[in-house]
């Protein structure tokens, strides 16, 4: 199992506020019940229809992120609020949403990244790929996927504690980095990026997932990030 423990910005007065909304969603809750119980009593089937079309959003049900969600609440906010269960459920729920909600913005700024770098890569390797002409366009995408590798690994790497988040990677030390090093590079940097990627997909994204701890022992999503990382700004320091 992994071991999920708290760690907080100290910031209590923005979990009370989220705390706050989350009465407001137990109030959606009781509403909802209420729909229900008036359906059973004769109404049209509308209103269950439109339940149904309600789902549930992906992640919820994800045990670590629950678990992680869920201590968080009794440290900051339990000594204080004495609260039924289904308040502390939806407090939790909101809690993931916004995580995820965060997570994904940083994914998808990757994934440019990702995508802006193999464009490059690719016109280096072609006849009449310049390096020079290249540098200033290269050197903006890498602080770009610098800066937002780093915010990824770090905002998963305080809900999976038991991972490791960093490696013993160090990028080539090349007297000059031409354009055939830079190839090389930005291939490496790609091919960790997709590997990363996958695995948060699969762990934070995708319905129904289960990632065991075994399956991400020593190289694992944050420890490709981390390589990753740390060949942008190799490379970046050497245009």
């Amino acid at each position: 199992m992994y071991q999920v423990l708290p760690s907080f910005s100290g910031q209590a007065l923005v979990l009370a506020l989220c705390f706050v909304q989350s009465l407001s969603g137990c109030a959606d809750l009781r509403g909802a019940g209420e729909t229900r119980l008036a359906w059973s009593a004769g109404q049209t089937k509308d209103s269950q229809t439109e339940e149904k079309k309600e789902e549930e959003p992906l992640g919820r049900q994800n045990p670590v992120l629950r678990e992680y969600f869920r201590k968080e609440y009794q440290t900051v906010l339990s000594s204080d609020l004495d609260v039924p269960d289904p308040f502390v459920e939806v407090f939790v729920d909101r809690r993931i949403d916004d995580y995820l909600e965060r997570l994904g913005q940083e994914v998808d700024t990757l994934k440019q990244s990702r995508e802006l770098l193999a464009e490059i890569g690719n016109e280096l390797s072609g006849a009449d790929g310049s390096i020079e002409e290249m540098k200033p366009r290269l050197r903006r995408t890498l602080e770009d996927f610098e800066e937002t590798s780093d915010k990824l690994r770090k905002m998963v790497s305080r809900i999976l504690l038991d991972l490791d988040s960093k490696s013993d990677f160090k990028p080539p030390r090349d007297p000059v980095r031409g354009r055939a090093e830079c190839v090389r590079d930005i291939e490496f940097l790609v091919t960790r990026t997709d590997k990363a990627l996958s695995e948060l997909e699969q762990f934070f994204f995708s319905a129904g997932a289960v990632v065991h701890v075994a399956d991400l022992q020593n190289q694992n999503m944050l420890t490709y990030l981390f390589e990753a990382n740390r060949m942008a700004r190799d490379m970046k320091k050497g245009l």
